[in-house]
């Protein structure tokens, strides 16, 4: 069987028949393979197939939505010949089978989104199911306006509840849990149902992650954590009051799952501070917890959720509190995979509330245990910067105390004489600089030259802030 280094080497070497055939032997025997389909896709781009080439990627880019190749490979297509012959090989290992999938919504009083949400699983899939929780804003009529079939649920506090309850109602093969506040990339949509065919035969049961790309202000977060899809003949259902998971039924015995994650992105600004009312959302989420903490005590993904809650209300010690148990609670179980992240959130909070040495050791901590997790290394480093930034605050209050001390003493021991006229300016300058208070600091190096023009160094940074001055000036401007 053809490995992928034979196949990558055929394409260093510029084989590309080679390196095509045996590209179409990996995703034949695998077709869930992303590498397989690079392989594929090079080789038919550097063939002279573009057309042909962009599909083979598009597979890829499906299978690994965390892919950095993609920019680079679509410059590539648009600049490489089309080609004129169908590949009839390539076309059958390209296919997959016909799976049916259901979108299932949640919805109360979201007339603000839904028709955006509606409208971008209209192609997408085979039938909407929508659960009203009580709506009374019209939500319902534009619901139906888009051919959803719209049942009732009274809302009890319990999301999972709510969306076993329209479980009931699916008739596909597959279904997909998107919320009244998410839209689907439309560039994703024919991805559903290829998603659903691929997984479809696998031995074990695939529980799909999507990509949620959350608004939070200007900026775009995403998310790859998102169970949201799975077929619908395996015993799966939903499970917890919020922040629900997707597990078995009590009666299925074999109870393995794979979480590939897939290229279907949602849009959604639900937690966006600018569209909804944070603070109430996240407290309605953390009363829910709650609720379920007091049947589930020991349940370290409850206690998670609580403390990251919390923390995003900067309400420090009900976060640590549950952190830190998560945490203790989290170690105990083999392969529970949430440890990184609680580590993670327990520095932040550590830091954010200025307990900077705890921060530290915890963030040591987890590079021991998780070396190749970068957010351990990120917030180590970012941790040391904190700490150089305090080093740097007090380095300014003691320069300004020297330089008073300095043009007030009159003891008789002999002091350096430049302190008081042009030294401490200078270093207050350069603390004023690494602060980012870039008028202060060009106020003092004048003041330092004006006292000290031989200080030629001095001049050359003055030359040198005023030419970033005007750069920044020049790329805003343009901006």
């Amino acid at each position: 069987m053809v490995t992928h280094d034979e196949v990558r080497q055929n394409l260093i070497l510029h084989r590309y028949d080679e390196a095509r055939n045996g590209a179409l032997e990996l995703v034949s025997i695998n077709p869930l393979d992303a590498q397989g389909w690079v392989f594929l896709g090079e080789a038919c781009l550097r063939s002279g197939n573009g057309t042909v080439a962009r599909r083979c990627f598009d597979r890829a880019w499906l299978l690994d939505p965390e892919a950095k190749w993609v920019s680079a490979m679509q410059k590539a297509c648009e600049d490489a010949p089309s080609g004129t012959v169908t590949d009839h090989e390539v076309e059958k290992v390209l296919a997959y089978p016909s799976k049916t999938v259901s979108a299932l919504i949640l919805f109360k009083n979201n007339k603000r989104t839904l028709s955006a949400c509606l409208a971008a699983l209209q192609r997408a899939v085979d039938e909407i199911i929508a659960v009203d929780t009580g709506s009374s804003d019209g939500s319902r009529e534009i619901a139906e306006m888009y051919g959803a079939k719209v049942y009732d649920f009274p809302w009890i506090g319990d999301f999972s509840a709510a969306r076993n309850f329209g479980l009931k109602y699916v008739s596909s093969d597959w279904v997909i849990a998107i919320d009244s506040d998410e839209i689907l990339e439309l560039g994703d949509q024919d991805n559903i149902r290829i998603t659903a065919g691929l997984f479809h035969e696998l031995q074990v049961p695939a529980i799909v992650r999507i990509v949620q790309m959350n608004k939070l202000g200007r900026i775009i977060v995403p998310a790859l954590s998102q169970s949201r899809m799975f077929p619908m003949n395996k015993g799966l259902h939903w499970d917890g009051k919020i922040h629900e998971v997707i597990t078995f039924q009590e009666f299925v015995r074999d109870r393995r799952v794979v979480r590939p994650a897939v290229r279907i992105r949602v849009f959604h600004d639900g937690y966006d501070p600018e569209s909804v009312d944070i603070q109430s959302k996240y407290d309605r989420n953390i009363t829910l917890l709650l609720q379920q903490l007091q049947q589930e005590p020991d349940n370290p993904s409850l206690h998670f959720f609580i403390g990251r809650e919390s923390l995003f209300l900067k309400r420090y010690d009900v976060a640590i509190k549950h952190l830190e148990e998560a945490e203790r609670l989290g170690q105990k179980i083999t392969g529970y995979g949430m440890v990184p992240d609680i580590m993670r959130r327990l520095v932040q909070a550590y830091a954010e509330s200025g307990n900077v040495k705890k921060a530290e050791q915890k963030a040591e901590e987890m590079i021991s245990l998780f070396p190749t997790y970068p957010d351990g290394l990120f917030l180590r480093a970012e941790i040391r910067i904190r700490k150089i930034d305090q080093e740097i605050q007090k380095a300014y209050s003691e320069m300004l105390s020297a330089q008073k001390a300095a043009n007030s003493y009159r003891g008789i021991t002999e002091t350096d004489s430049t302190i008081g006229t042009w030294k401490s300016e200078v270093y207050l300058a350069d603390i004023a600089r690494w602060l980012g208070r870039w008028d202060e600091a060009r106020a003092r190096y004048v003041s330092a030259i004006s006292i000290a023009p031989e200080l030629m160094e001095i001049r050359k940074r003055i030359d040198e802030m005023d030419r970033q001055i005007h750069l920044l000036s020049e790329a805003t401007t343009q901006n």
